[in-house]
């Protein structure tokens, strides 16, 4: 009576935990059974003497890649001890059975997220064991009684008895729904009398027995390929058992992004699902820098500023020497040493006078003139004798690498700075377009007060040459 106690408050767990879900299986089973009693030959059975099973179970598979069946077999034990290697004493059975387990599964496949139509599982149980062994003690004539032969005739048998079922097991997914089993079930049990036999032959050890058989079972319900709890009509990831959060999609690295979207699904990542080592913005699978931060244009590397002046290498026209980013990370210069920095010089590579911004006095020692070109009062225009004068100029300096000229614009007060200029850069274009450098031309602008009679001398432009 206890025993149908335990069965009924198993049958109610079980259907409490399956009835309450949307997904389970059916399936029905057929196979063979040896028994290992009394009777056997061998410590292992006697498998040249199989019984018959058949059944059905009814399963609810979870998301933990664990599941629970209840299971009803019916089948038959047959055998004898003639075959014994020692101490046969003629007896034969058997032992029509019925078996009513529920059992634990594990399918450790699905558990690691492998995808795959093969499903092994391993499970453990309880159940109870319904038996009515039929047993012959007179198969062969016997000259005297056997003893303990009474004491089993009379003994109660004990029916129904608790098992411990232990499986090993392989299904087949045939389609969404079917599926092909092909299982092992090893039995304890705790009656030894399963073959009828006890006294007369080893009471000192239970009986045990095991059932391989063929299964088909179909999935009821809505279908859930990966087993995780989603049915595949709702899974964004039906062959992969996911997370509900994700729609049914796994997220392996656990950075709460699901592997559908994420570009780095091993590792975990903030950016795109990968991980950003130095914040940058770049991940660190394409960062050639990734702990130091840099922009994308940099591969993620940071800007280098070897003279550290805030003017980046790539930027810097002078990146060894400090210099603001107005002058392109230059430093200011001053090459003729006058103490004009070359951006105000008017004659940088000439010292010369602040009160000539740079540019030194009129006829300086240092330099030989070359020629005066003289220009009427007010005018700026280069005349065609002029014009030759400064041909001839430029032709000796094209052939002469190392000559350098100075020009120097000069005008009375009367006439005025801006005449003095023009005539000057009217005589510098024209150099220029005849092949001079500019590299090799410096000019200043005077102004002057001549002395009577001396302003026509004072309305020119002189070219000077540095002296060897």
């Amino acid at each position: 009576m206890k025993q149908t106690y335990l069965l009924a408050a198993l049958l109610l767990l079980w259907t409490q935990l399956v009835w309450g879900q949307q997904d389970w299986t059916a399936g029905i089973l057929t196979g063979t059974t040896v028994v290992q009693g009394d009777l056997s030959s061998s410590r292992y059975g006697d498998f040249d003497k199989m019984g018959i099973t058949i059944g059905g179970y009814i399963q609810r598979e979870f998301p933990s890649a664990l599941s629970l069946r209840f299971q009803f077999i019916q089948g038959d034990f047959v055998g004898d001890d003639l075959s014994k290697p020692s101490g046969a004493k003629g007896f034969g059975f058997r032992t029509v059975f019925s078996e009513a387990s529920l059992l634990t599964e594990w399918h450790f496949l699905q558990h690691h997220n492998i995808d795959t139509k093969w499903s092994p599982y391993i499970g453990l149980g309880i159940g109870l064991l319904f038996f009515n062994p039929s047993t012959d003690f007179r198969k062969i004539q016997q000259e005297a009684p056997i003893p303990g032969e009474q004491a089993d005739l009379l003994a109660q048998k004990r029916s129904p008895s608790i098992v411990i079922p232990g499986n090993l097991g392989i299904k087949y997914a045939l389609s969404d729904r079917l599926q092909l089993g092909l299982e092992a079930n090893l039995r304890a049990t705790f009656t030894d009398y399963i073959d009828g036999v006890s006294q007369a032959a080893n009471p000192e050890l239970n009986d045990w027995f095991m059932t391989t058989t063929i299964s088909l079972s179909y999935s009821l319900g809505k279908t859930d390929r990966d087993k995780d709890g989603i049915p595949d009509e709702h899974d964004r990831c039906p062959d992969h058992a996911g997370e509900k959060v994700f729609e049914g999609c796994p997220d392996t690295d656990k950075d709460g992004i699901p592997d559908l979207n994420d570009a780095c699904p091993d590792q975990a990542g903030y950016l795109d699902g990968c991980p950003d080592s130095d914040t940058d913005g770049v991940p660190d699978f394409i960062d050639q820098c990734p702990y130091r931060p840099g922009p994308p244009q940099q591969s993620g590397c940071p800007n280098t500023d070897t003279d550290a002046d805030g003017v980046p290498d790539e930027e810097d026209k002078c990146p060894n020497r400090p210099g603001p980013s107005s002058r392109g990370g230059c430093p200011p210069e001053d090459l003729d040493r006058d103490g004009f920095f070359d951006e105000h010089d008017q004659c940088p590579e000439v010292a010369g006078t602040r009160a000539h911004f740079g540019c030194p006095e009129l006829n300086p020692p240092e330099f030989r003139l070359l020629d005066n070109l003289y220009f009427n009062p007010g005018g700026t225009q280069l005349q065609q004798e002029q014009e030759q004068v400064l041909r001839k100029i430029a032709s000796q300096l094209v052939t002469t690498p190392e000559a350098f000229l100075l020009i120097q614009g000069v005008a009375p007060g009367s006439e005025g700075l801006s005449v003095a200029q023009d005539r000057t850069m009217h005589v510098y274009h024209y150099l220029l377009s005849w092949g001079v450098s500019k590299s090799r031309i410096n000019f200043g602008v005077y102004l002057v007060n001549p002395e009577p009679g001396e302003a026509e001398n004072t309305r020119r432009v002189s070219l000077f040459t540095l002296k060897k």
